[in-house]
């Protein structure tokens, strides 16, 4: 058993992040781009979160002997999310970056937290990665003043919807994306 953490991201995560940036989104120069703008004076990513395997633990506990209040806290800087069975000590299991948009669909204020990519490493799913990721964002969120999150995804992807509804989001609306070519 091991102990899973989820802190923010942080410059020696460079590599990690962008390797699982571009096992969510595809191989892209730009993607390395937007993880060193994210630690530059003005980042395209608000906030950044990162799932690791913490190593071992002596009494691990399972989520379910705790309610998400107790378990899914996060204190800046201090690492404490944490969960049992996980993989190999070190190794980078997910991460969740946050923008902050203008609008978003169904939000009352401005600007929201809006949640650009959650990934989870395939072989670490269904264990609550997902969750534990979410949680510190919307923690940070809170701490943040902030009083709702936003977020996406396509609209036949049942997996996602079905995560989405499991961290708490409502869905609020449905849109069709258009596009216009300029000849």
């Amino acid at each position: 058993m091991a102990d899973i953490v989820v802190r923010e991201v942080r410059p020696e995560d460079k590599a990690a992040w962008r390797d699982m940036r571009a096992a969510l989104y595809g191989e892209d120069p730009s993607l390395l781009a937007e993880v060193e703008g994210y630690f530059a004076a003005d980042p395209m990513i608000a906030r950044a979160f990162i799932a690791e395997d913490g190593g071992p633990i002596a009494n691990p506990a399972k989520v379910e002997d705790f309610g998400d209040k107790d378990l899914l806290q996060y204190w800046p800087g201090a690492n404490p999310l944490r969960r049992s069975d996980s993989t190999s000590p070190g190794c980078a299991l997910g991460f969740v970056e946050l923008s902050l948009r203008n609008y978003a669909e169904g939000c009352a204020s401005s600007p929201v937290p809006y949640v650009e990519g959650l990934y989870v490493a395939e072989s670490t799913r269904r264990r609550n990665v997902g969750r534990l990721l979410m949680s510190a964002a919307g923690d940070w969120a809170k701490a943040s003043g902030f009083t709702e999150m936003a977020s996406d995804t396509q609209i036949e992807n049942e997996v996602s919807l079905g995560a989405h509804h499991a961290y708490g989001f409502t869905e609020v609306e449905r849109i069709a994306c258009l596009r216009k070519a300029l000849d």
